[in-house]
């Protein structure tokens, strides 16, 4: 028969996954304690990316890289589908855990499917978070194109004066402000010299 669900790992998991943030160690932890009640050390989390599902956790072995027809057909594993908000969020896979108790399990472990229909979603949002800052902070076609120029410009020009003429030009373009000035700093002066200004 099935073990204890650890109350202990399953607060921790609740706390963690709620705020939105640990959501990773919060599935991981969650899917030990369906391990430990299952008695069975194969439970994986598995995500839609890209139109397939992909392991985000798992306990044990790494789950086989099946559609999931196959792995619902497959006798030795049983699959929890997942739904946040009436949204398909992810399956969960357990290998190795006798069939004769399904309905009780599904009943019993019916809680523990929703938080992990949650940690799914939460992963899921932070990772779309992650990408649009990393898109936000990614250098514009713009900034290429001036960093080209400047390159052309400084390996057919001699004049370096007419180098940081270009670089002040393409920087108050590039960030849309009214004035820019390059200097020279002069050592000997211990001043610094107007290169090039608009």
């Amino acid at each position: 028969m099935s073990g204890k669900l650890p109350r202990t790992a399953l607060a921790v998991a609740l706390r963690r996954g709620t705020t939105g943030e640990g959501s990773a160690d919060a599935l991981a932890e969650l899917l030990h304690s369906i391990s430990g009640y299952l008695c069975t050390s194969d439970v994986a989390a598995l995500q839609p990316r890209g139109g397939r599902l992909v392991a985000v956790a798992h306990t044990g072995s790494q789950p086989p890289d099946r559609p999931l027809m196959e792995l619902e057909s497959d006798p030795e594993i049983q699959c929890f589908p997942l739904y946040f908000a009436d949204e398909f969020q992810g399956v969960i896979v357990v290998h190795g855990s006798p069939e004769d108790e399904q309905p009780h399990t599904e009943q019993t472990l019916a809680p523990l499917l929703d938080l992990a229909a949650l940690l799914l979603r939460n992963m899921r949002l932070e990772s779309e978070s992650r990408l649009a800052e990393t898109e936000r902070g990614s250098v514009h076609p713009q900034a290429f194109r001036a960093l080209y120029e400047l390159a052309t410009i400084a390996r057919h020009s001699p004049e370096p004066d007419a180098v940081a003429q270009r670089t002040v030009d393409l920087v108050r373009d590039l960030l849309g402000i009214h004035h820019a000035a390059v200097y020279w700093w002069n050592a000997d002066a211990a001043l610094l010299w107007p290169v090039a200004d608009n």
